[in-house]
């Protein structure tokens, strides 16, 4: 079994809350800029060519906030099955009921639910 101690257990519940708050920030924080930039640029009578690559680096850069995020849901999983493992398994440190089903959500997966084939919700 593995031994972890209680103390150690709030603290990484409350980092994780820390860090997906902070992500979660700057997702809408970029989500704010680029609509400051069309706005900006809507009657700039900016070159669509330099428009399109100034938005394409915003977004990409939004993207991989967001990719950084699903990679973050991941370690959260493994930390729930090390946790499950553990002598804190009987502890809660606050995670949402259905919390395991909704982790299963793979990094980068961006399809509708009802075009996954079946087994993909097991």
């Amino acid at each position: 079994m593995i031994e972890l101690k209680p103390g150690a257990g709030l603290v990484v519940a409350g980092d994780v809350r820390s860090a997906f708050d902070t992500v979660d920030d700057a997702l809408l924080n970029g989500a704010r800029m680029v609509v400051s930039v069309l706005e900006a640029t809507q009657s700039a009578n900016m070159p669509a060519a330099q428009k399109q690559r100034l938005l394409n680096n915003l977004t990409a850069g939004i993207n991989g906030v967001l990719d950084g995020r699903g990679h973050l849901v991941s370690a959260l999983k493994d930390m729930l099955e090390i946790k499950a493992q553990s002598n804190l398994a009987p502890v809660s440190y606050g995670c949402p009921e259905g919390w395991k089903a909704a982790s299963t959500v793979i990094v980068g997966d961006v399809a509708p639910a009802a075009a996954k084939p079946e087994s993909a919700h097991a």
